[in-house]
């Protein structure tokens, strides 16, 4: 995982590193998930200007995590999500090209990019 996408979601959560706090609300989003509501990603504007300024670490993330897990593409992958229920291929294809997207995809990605950080540092902590 990209250490910049790490340090925007911690950004976007509203602390300067991954110190104890951000640490336990990290752990918090990897036991509860995203749609459980975490400062800096409840709301859509919040989550589709996140997803603007970190699109191409979010998609390339995408992109790692669909190859190794045996997908075709980054696509198939955003497609298995439950916040992606309701979009067709063509929404999801453009949201990973284009800023210009639904906001609710964008939510989606966003929470993405959250849980798959907090997955992360929580299997860190437990490696520890």
């Amino acid at each position: 995982m990209n250490k910049r996408l790490i340090d925007a979601v911690v950004e976007q959560l509203g602390y300067d590193d991954l110190n104890e706090e951000c640490l336990q609300t990290l752990g918090d989003v990897a036991r509860h998930g995203a749609n459980s509501g975490f400062s800096g990603f409840i709301y859509y504007f919040e989550t589709s200007s996140f997803y603007a300024r970190n699109q191409r670490l979010i998609v390339n993330h995408l992109q790692e995590e669909s190859g190794e897990m045996g997908m075709a593409n980054a696509l198939e992958l955003v497609q298995s999500f439950r916040c992606a229920k309701g979009f067709d291929e063509l929404e999801i294809a453009k949201a990973l090209v284009t800023i210009d997207i639904d906001s609710k995809i964008a939510n989606c990605l966003a929470w993405y990019a959250l849980e798959s950080v907090a997955y992360m540092v929580e299997s860190m902590e437990d490696a520890a």
